[in-house]
């Protein structure tokens, strides 16, 4: 740590350790000797507690800033959105706003937001993307949890058994810092009843309930269920010649609550709790990606393996996808989940980007 930095935060406690002990005297004189001797060990006992609160945060994450990041107008989140995520500007909004509202003020309930839609359509990426907005560390924040159904539940007979531990679990992590981020993923695969157990930190509440706040966290829902539905939507859009960008939410969110509560291979929100109490925020549509979108992720894929982005190549690699329906060819049956694989079988076509060199300037 700088000693600049560790100085500052050490003079801070120690300017208050100074004027505690300047108005010692005043106090000896006007109070009995134990009442004194107790409300000076208290105080300096809080003194110290703060400096050393202070210097720990300085180089240990901690519920505090700057490891939790304020949001402001939420133009950071809606520029990352925007620059790593394709053909998905309903989900950019609804989750820029709420996102944003949320953090910025003293909501009575969490942040409960479902995402709906495909394979390789963007959820997991825009989930990573929330947990850097929200925290310094990102997704290695220790108050960032990836709860993965096949992993951490992998047995379907052990359903009152994983919604008591799932409690425990919430009910630790909140206690130790009201701001968390938990991350469900694989939603449809979780054994029905188990998120019955969340219903009682989902709620709205006007105080924190034993010993937890769950009141500033953000839960994310992520789920393959209701994406036939989407993909019907935004299918017969394209077919009635409507724009893609002229789709919101609404064509979309009546459909995706039903289709989560009533669809029995949705097993983690099939008639639970969570939705029967309408604890859930919004269901976000992921619209299934076109061509287009696919290309742009070849891009990106390309250049964060430093390669030079050839079009031709571009075009090559994203063709080679599975797309539907068989008819029109519109929608990539994978969105962008098989990509990396395609390029690696391209890898002699492959050619390292070359930096450019610096333009030379005049000497002085």
């Amino acid at each position: 740590m700088p000693k600049d930095r560790l100085a500052s935060t050490w003079s801070s406690g120690s300017k208050s350790l100074g004027l505690l002990i300047l108005t010692i005297p005043l106090l000896t004189n006007a109070l009995e000797p134990i009442t004194t001797t107790g409300l000076v060990v208290g105080t300096l006992s809080t003194v110290f507690f703060s400096a050393y609160t202070g210097l720990r945060c300085r180089w240990k994450e901690c519920c505090d800033a700057p490891w939790l990041k304020t949001i402001g107008d939420g133009v950071q989140l809606r520029y990352a959105l925007k620059a790593q995520v394709y053909g998905q500007h309903i989900a950019i909004d609804m989750i820029t706003e709420n996102v944003r509202y949320h953090i910025q003020n003293k909501s009575k309930k969490p942040l409960v937001l479902s995402f709906h839609g495909g394979t390789g359509v963007g959820k997991n990426y825009v989930s990573r993307i929330i947990a850097e907005t929200m925290f310094k560390k990102g997704m290695s924040s220790k108050y960032v949890h990836l709860i993965i159904s096949t992993l951490h539940f992998p047995v379907p007979s052990h359903v009152t058994e994983y919604r008591v531990q799932l409690q425990e679990w919430i009910r630790g992590n909140l206690t130790k810092c009201s701001r968390n981020l938990f991350i469900f993923d694989e939603v449809d695969k979780i054994p029905m009843g188990v998120l019955d157990g969340l219903s009682a930190f989902l709620n709205y509440y006007d105080t924190p309930i034993a010993g937890s706040d769950s009141r500033q966290a953000v839960f994310l829902f992520l789920s393959n269920s209701g994406s036939s539905k989407i993909d019907e939507i935004a299918y017969d859009a394209w077919v009635y010649g409507r724009s893609r960008q002229s789709l919101t939410i609404a064509d979309f969110q009546k459909a995706l609550q039903l289709g989560a509560y009533n669809e029995e291979d949705n097993t983690g929100l099939y008639h639970s709790d969570v939705i029967r109490r309408e604890l859930i925020d919004i269901y976000i549509p992921f619209l299934p990606l076109e061509k287009q979108h696919v290309e742009e992720c070849v891009r990106d894929f390309l250049r964060d393996g430093n390669f030079t982005v050839v079009e031709d190549l571009v075009t090559k690699i994203a063709g080679e996808l599975d797309y539907f329906p068989p008819t029109d060819k519109l929608f990539s049956a994978t969105g962008c989940k098989r990509i990396r694989e395609r390029i690696v079988g391209h890898s002699k076509e492959l050619r390292k980007a070359v930096p450019e060199e610096p333009v030379p300037t005049d000497e002085l």
